[in-house]
């Protein structure tokens, strides 16, 4: 909806219950725009801004769409996540101690690249950052079973393990 007119621009659809998180990227390369939601029906959906064709007016589709309950079927919440847009990472994190990780470029395995229990309790933060090496990832969760857990993500092992390591200690 545009501030200035109230005029409604755009309504995404596609989730069936409350969207939890919303991030929205722009891709160096390609100049390519995605929007990417996550929900309480435990969907990822992605949406890409389709201006290719000149003289078009820019316009969202679905581009793909993610479904954590292929890995864990009891009912849970994704509660928030972060978009790695260059390396074409979606990372989510659930109410249930949940981690996963979708590369939406790879379409083996719905691009699941992990997808994996990481906490006793609801996983109520989240953080991504490069490390020092370009080839890795460190991503942080805070959970309600009082840890922080930092797990770092190698580029040349991305599509067989994560490594991690867990500070459980009460802050």
């Amino acid at each position: 909806t545009r501030l200035d007119t109230g005029k409604l621009e755009y309504l995404f659809g596609g989730h069936s219950t409350a969207v939890t998180d919303v991030d929205w990227q722009i891709e160096k390369s390609s100049k390519r725009e995605f929007l990417v939601t996550c929900a309480d029906d435990c969907k990822v959906i992605m949406h890409l801004l389709n201006d290719r064709r000149k003289n078009s007016k820019k316009k969202w589709v679905l581009f793909r769409v993610f479904d954590s309950k292929k890995i864990d079927q009891s009912w849970h919440t994704l509660t928030y996540m972060k978009v790695v847009i260059d390396q074409g990472l979606v990372i989510v994190v659930s109410q249930f101690g949940f981690l996963y990780i979708w590369d939406f470029r790879k379409f083996v395995r719905d691009g699941l690249v992990f997808g994996k229990k990481v906490s006793f309790g609801s996983i109520e933060g989240l953080d991504v950052i490069p490390s020092n090496s370009e080839n890795s990832l460190l991503i942080c969760t805070a959970s309600s079973d009082c840890t922080v857990g930092f797990f770092r993500l190698d580029k040349q092992i991305q599509e067989n393990m994560i490594s991690h390591s867990r500070i459980d200690k009460k802050i």
